[in-house]
């Protein structure tokens, strides 16, 4: 059986060409409108997941691969709702890591200004760690959480950050975050 792909039409027929170009006249009829009108019911059907599903599960940390494969919906469903509340993810943490620090000054250097994400990444590189990875999402308070993911010493670490969008404020949340954010020696293993 040949395959036919729509080439155009006139309104009351579809023009469908096959591979080789040999062009098919298919007429526009109730049966044809019935058999698409069935298929895309039964597409809508075999979604488990509603949109605010979807953006709720992203923005809480899930990834659409997760997702995917936690609910059996089509990737390409999934990444149309997911896309928007990625891009706020983008934002947010850009945002985070964008947040201007006074660094301290001593009786050499005066008072300066840096931005959160760049004083963070080099402590966490003065101390030697490897894998370093940034990430945002919202917890069940709906307060936004940053997180810095590496390894020290062969052992996984993470600092976490609260975040309030509207003032720019960054408040440590664990023993690794605030050790970073005041410039102590990083736990060489993680605390249980």
């Amino acid at each position: 059986m040949d395959e036919l792909r729509i080439n155009s039409t006139d309104g009351e027929h579809l023009v469908l060409e096959s591979h080789d170009g040999t062009k098919h006249k298919l007429l526009i009829d109730d049966a044809l409108r019935q058999a698409i009108r069935s298929n895309v019911t039964v597409a809508k059907s075999q979604i488990s997941l509603t949109p605010r599903e979807i953006q709720t599960a992203i923005r809480s940390g899930s990834t659409v691969e997760q997702l995917a494969s936690k609910s059996g919906d089509p990737r390409e469903y999934l990444e149309k709702f997911a896309q928007p509340v990625l891009d706020e993810l983008t934002h947010v943490l850009a945002s985070a890591l964008g947040v201007r620090i006074s660094v301290a000054g001593d009786r050499y250097n005066e008072v300066s200004q840096t931005e959160f994400g760049e004083i963070i990444a080099s402590r966490l590189h003065a101390s030697g760690v490897s894998d370093l990875s940034w990430s945002t999402h919202r917890d069940e308070n709906h307060s936004w959480r940053i997180e810095v993911k590496y390894q020290l010493n062969g052992s996984n670490q993470t600092g976490i950050w609260s975040f309030d969008l509207k003032k720019l404020l960054l408040s440590p949340e664990n023993e690794n975050a605030v050790a970073l954010s005041t410039q102590n020696q990083l736990p060489t293993t993680p605390k249980l």
